[in-house]
């Protein structure tokens, strides 16, 4: 635990850099491009690993939530199936086919796919 806030001054340090080269004004661990996301994640403490993940859903899940207030109600995807393990295996899926994907052109996706929310009973 006690490399617990260096991990995160890690993750955030390159992610701000990692910003500077988004063609987004992107901010956060969705700056990343896979290849340093996985880094970042390889080279953590295996105690920590869990905090990678976590930094990771958080941002995604902001991310969605951003997405959802931004849509009219009818617009909105449902957040209820939005996990952490779900969001691990779509950036590992993503992540293998290109690693300089950025880890925000891969929040978009998932928020592409989940399912429509349901207001007032009509999806």
């Amino acid at each position: 635990m006690k490399h617990l806030p260096l991990l995160f001054v890690a993750i955030f340090a390159l992610a701000f850099a990692s910003a500077a080269t988004a063609q987004q004004n992107v901010k956060g661990a969705g700056a990343l491009t896979c290849n340093e996301f996985f880094t970042i994640f390889e080279e953590a403490p295996e105690a920590e690993k869990g905090s990678v993940v976590s930094a990771l859903f958080s941002w995604v899940q902001g991310y969605a939530t951003g997405k959802n207030l931004d849509n009219p109600e009818e617009g909105q995807k449902d957040l209820a199936t939005l996990d952490p393990e779900f969001v691990m295996t779509e950036v590992v899926r993503y992540c293998g086919v290109n690693g300089e994907l950025r880890i925000y052109s891969i929040a978009e996706a998932i928020y592409q796919s989940l399912p429509a929310a349901v207001v007032d009973g009509t999806v």
